[in-house]
């Protein structure tokens, strides 16, 4: 069966730095953005808002979609995917819960089914931070954005 596998994530830059996730995954290590798989009947803001609420335990608001990636990717993991993805500003109503660390990969224990997040500055940020196609596209646009925002601020 051919099918869409629409996926969600959340952009949200603290101090000049990037929010992102760490996590192994069918044996799979990769980085990326907090979000996660739309579920049939769900829309794109709550899918968001349950992704971080799962991940993170925060509520956050939904801003403006700032990305949609153009082109045909394949899912790395199901070959008879497509795969699309979302990208929205977040802000966490809250505190951010979850496992932080300074360094990739830097996991409690073995095995499948871990994750961990970081932060990236934003100046240091490079597409091959992240592990898939989709999400390093993402990377010129954002620091784009985010270089756009800095110089307004000045």
């Amino acid at each position: 069966m051919k099918r869409f596998n629409i996926r969600v994530y959340g952009i949200y830059i603290q101090k000049d730095y990037l929010l992102v996730t760490d996590e192994i995954r069918l044996n799979t290590p990769m980085t990326k953005l907090p979000g996660g798989g739309l579920k049939f009947g769900e829309g794109l803001e709550a899918a968001l808002k349950r992704e971080w609420l799962e991940e993170l335990e925060v509520e956050i608001e939904v801003g403006d979609i700032f990305y949609v990636n153009p082109f045909l990717q394949i899912s790395a993991f199901r070959p008879t995917d497509e795969v699309i993805c979302m990208y929205f500003w977040v802000k966490p109503l809250g505190p951010l819960r979850g496992t932080f660390r300074e360094k990739p990969m830097d996991f409690p224990h073995k095995g499948n089914d871990q994750q961990v997040f970081r932060w990236i500055d934003m100046q240091q940020l490079r597409p091959e931070d992240f592990t898939f196609p989709i999400d390093r596209s993402l990377v010129p646009k954002l620091k784009a954005a985010y270089q756009e925002t800095q110089a307004a601020k000045s």
